[in-house]
């Protein structure tokens, strides 16, 4: 918990950091977002093939992930939408 409190407040002074230097931020796209994660699972999928303790952890995680995503929508995703969409108002 100490070093994700750390991660994002160190990460939000940098993005104010980036913001007042005249940054402009935006969003990366559907198409970016479905290459990286396509990508990002070809590697899982290659270490799977060489490393066995990597296959279970790995397919574990995937079913862990599964299984979570409902509740993550429900309570994490509903309080998200709430929450960003007040910024833009």
């Amino acid at each position: 918990m100490i070093m994700l409190a750390r991660y994002d407040a160190r990460n939000n002074e940098a993005l104010q950091r980036l913001v007042k230097g005249g940054v402009i931020l935006r969003p990366y796209s559907n198409e970016i977002l479905a290459a990286a994660e396509q990508a990002s699972f070809d590697l899982f999928n290659e270490f799977a093939a060489k490393d066995a303790d990597f296959k279970g952890i790995f397919t574990d995680w995937q079913r862990f992930r599964d299984r979570v995503y409902a509740w993550h929508n429900i309570n994490e995703g509903s309080l998200n939408r709430y929450s960003y969409a007040k910024l833009k108002q």
